[in-house]
């Protein structure tokens, strides 16, 4: 059943991308756009169905969710839900990791935070092997309150 969804969400998105790049044309203050995807599981698998859709589509750039940042109960925040690797991702893709911290975090001391999701996205990438790494992504769910 797994498997079953799993391509239909790869159909669903390759349905959509194929709508999105026939919309070509160049885009301003962007210099060279590149199609890219998101992976946004707790373990890295890169499965024949996957790298299928990334050379179909021409896929340069995948970000990937690394951990999400949540609240423990007094209030500090820490990672949850950590990606693992069970592969590596192809070494001519760029690899932007991506980080959803949660709204609450938001509103607790945020000035030290950057640090340290930094330094844990390069141990994450320096023990998995991860390469052409050069940017990272911060997610969040905005409200008005945040």
């Amino acid at each position: 059943m797994e498997s079953h969804s799993i391509r239909r969400l790869f159909l669903c998105a390759s349905a959509a991308l194929a709508l999105f790049t026939g919309c070509g044309g160049s885009v301003p203050g962007i210099s060279n756009p590149q199609n890219s995807a998101y992976y946004w599981k707790t373990v890295y698998s890169s499965d024949s169905l996957e790298q299928a859709f990334v050379s179909e589509f021409g896929i340069k750039k995948l970000y990937i969710r690394y951990f999400d940042v949540i609240l423990t109960q007094d209030g500090r925040p820490m990672p949850n839900a950590t990606i693992r690797f069970k592969d590596l991702p192809d070494s001519s893709l760029k690899i932007i990791p991506t980080v959803f911290i949660s709204e609450g975090c938001l509103h607790h001391n945020i000035d030290t935070l950057a640090g340290l999701l930094v330094d844990r996205v390069m141990q994450i990438s320096e023990t998995h092997g991860v390469r052409n790494v050069g940017e990272i992504q911060i997610d969040c769910d905005w409200t008005r309150r945040s």
